[in-house]
């Protein structure tokens, strides 16, 4: 073996999901499919320590792209989340941009194309303008490049609106206050601004029936749990400051405790 020579193959075994080079000196390496189609092994070929390199930094990022590859298969993935989960298997920084740029290459990862699928997602879950940016910028999206994203107010409001039937069941339980509490709260959770989160807020309507049924309900409730232990004033106080907090006005609120302790109607 001349002095350039690091190591002499004995035998090749290919495997199912690796190829496993034997070497005289009773040492041995694993590489991958791809790495072995690219050199000419053989037995008793020699290897110089330069070559040894060279199929090693080759067989390495195969094994990355390979890994990327595999996570690609189980969801679409933006350019920052391969390159994040990349770094949880190698901190070589050189190995990881190669494979990236293979990557994008051959379009597998594509960020404009993740942004347009995910605004077809948000669409149809009715996400609101900011908490869109967010879920992008979380994706791994550059932060630039997801604000620069142009929303239309009507297409926001027309998205809110759309969800004010299920969002007033939801709340059916509560109060006409509380539940446009809820509901404001909810559209801006989801990524909808103040002001359309108000104008959607706005077209809740009030059934006085309704309210003073849930009133009745909750009065029956609060007043049976503080009255075995207040008085009249300060159980009046409880029942008012209870209800007030749970959204119902103070005039419908003082109309039940009258009829509840005075027996006016």
């Amino acid at each position: 073996m001349s002095k350039n020579t690091g190591k002499k193959i004995k035998r090749i075994r290919v495997c199912k999901e690796k190829v496993v080079i034997y070497f005289f000196d009773k040492s041995k390496t694993e590489i991958s499919y791809d790495t072995y189609a690219s050199f000419h092994l053989f037995p008793n070929r020699e290897l110089s320590k330069e070559e040894l390199q060279e199929i090693e930094n080759l067989n390495n990022i195969s094994v990355l792209l390979n890994k990327a590859l595999n996570f690609l298969k189980k969801s679409v993935m933006t350019e920052q989340q391969v390159r994040d989960k990349l770094y949880s298997k190698t901190k070589d920084r050189k190995k990881i941009e190669q494979v990236i740029k293979s990557l994008k290459n051959y379009d597998l990862i594509n960020d404009k194309a993740f942004i347009e699928d995910f605004l077809i997602y948000a669409e149809e879950k009715k996400m609101g303008q900011y908490k869109i940016v967010r879920e992008l910028i979380k994706r791994g999206i550059n932060e630039e490049s997801a604000r620069k994203i142009v929303f239309k107010q009507s297409d926001e409001l027309q998205k809110a609106v759309g969800l004010l039937p299920t969002l007033e069941k939801r709340y059916a339980t509560k109060s006409f206050n509380e539940k446009k509490q809820k509901i404001f709260t909810y559209l801006l959770t989801h990524g909808f601004s103040s002001e359309v989160a108000t104008k959607v807020v706005s077209k809740v309507q009030r059934n006085d029936q309704k309210e003073f049924d849930l009133l009745e309900k909750e009065f029956d409730l609060i007043y049976d749990k503080f009255s075995k232990t207040f008085e009249e004033k300060e159980l009046f106080e409880k029942v008012v400051n209870s209800l007030r907090n749970k959204g119902y006005k103070y005039s419908d609120i003082k109309k039940k405790w009258e009829e509840r302790f005075y027996g006016i109607d």
